[in-house]
């Protein structure tokens, strides 16, 4: 029994739905979290033996990330939600861009550099929100995974509709989650039966994976006001210039666009989601902050000069 006591957020719930809950949030995150690690395998060309291991060290990160968000480590770590991580699709063309030049080395010690910046700013971060409202995060649409040769993990969005769907909003459930994909992590014959997934199977999957996080960017500028010329300027610009590295191609699939840009430049630009987010945060803060302030300072400042 729930103790109505407590807030729902906090209630244990009996060990038998817990756990069929638990596996039920774990289902819905199982695929899009393990072709990330399928996807980037393919990519490189990765030997099988290769894949298994990401695969498995991208459901421990998983797990480990979602024990730490679920049920927090003290004061220090994890927001005590019922918040489901999994290794996110937006780092999956830097990781391929880099590592095709540089190698697998430099991805991650570019992830644990980016992790380390990611701490350092989290705070001052928190206070800049209202420069990343919902027309950049739907024209775009890293917790440790550098430590552990995983990926960077982000909270998946679907386990929100589920919660909304089943009205649990017990943090223990996605704990649960956490648990299994922790053991899952630590079963090598997991990684061994997803690597061998053939590579037709992993386009397909990829085909769904990306197309459903389209879908995620369009139902989030739904809720932007595009009242004036200026949202839709923001959103015209930065998918027009965010789409160049991925369709402005030569025959050996680099960018024709950015070919005579520095090499770390072009690894920067060669990622449609990071022009896309660079343009994006620019146009915004121009357009819907300085813009608005320099015209606010102008009006009243003619409110000033008129006649009584």
């Amino acid at each position: 029994m729930t103790n109505p006591a407590k807030h729902p957020v906090d209630q244990v719930l009996p060990a038998g739905r817990l756990a069929l809950l638990g596996l039920q949030h774990m289902s819905i995150m199982y695929a899009g979290s393990v072709a990330v690690p399928l996807i980037v395998g393919s990519a490189l060309k990765l030997d099988t033996a290769t894949i298994a291991l990401l695969v498995n060290a991208d459901l421990l990160v998983a797990g480990i990330a979602t024990l730490i968000q679920s049920i927090g480590v003290w004061k220090i770590l994890g927001i005590r939600l019922p918040v489901v991580a999994g290794a996110t699709f937006s780092v999956v063309n830097p990781m391929i861009l880099i590592a095709s030049q540089y190698g697998m080395r430099a991805v991650y010690g570019a992830m644990l550099a980016s992790g380390v910046f990611g701490l350092l700013i989290a705070r001052p971060f928190a206070k800049m929100i209202r420069f990343f409202p919902p027309l950049m995060s739907g024209t775009l649409l890293a917790v440790l995974g550098g430590v552990m040769n995983s990926f960077p993990d982000t909270a998946f969005a679907q386990h929100v509709g589920l919660v909304q769907m089943t009205g649990v909003r017990s943090r223990w459930v996605v704990s649960v989650t956490g648990g299994v994909l922790v053991l899952m992590g630590l079963v090598p014959k997991v990684g061994a039966f997803i690597a061998a997934i053939p590579e037709p199977v992993i386009g397909a999957v990829a085909v769904v994976m990306f197309a459903m996080v389209a879908a995620v960017g369009v139902q989030t500028l739904a809720k932007v006001e595009f009242s004036g010329n200026h949202t839709t300027f923001v959103v015209a610009v930065s998918l027009g210039v965010g789409l160049l590295p991925a369709v402005a191609l030569d025959r050996f699939g680099g960018s024709i666009f950015f070919k005579n840009f520095p090499n770390w430049l072009q690894t920067v630009c060669g990622s449609p989601i990071t022009v896309t987010a660079i343009v994006a945060f620019s146009l915004n803060l121009l357009f819907n902050h300085l813009g608005r302030a320099s015209a606010k300072e102008r009006m009243d400042e003619n409110s000033r000069a008129a006649p009584l």
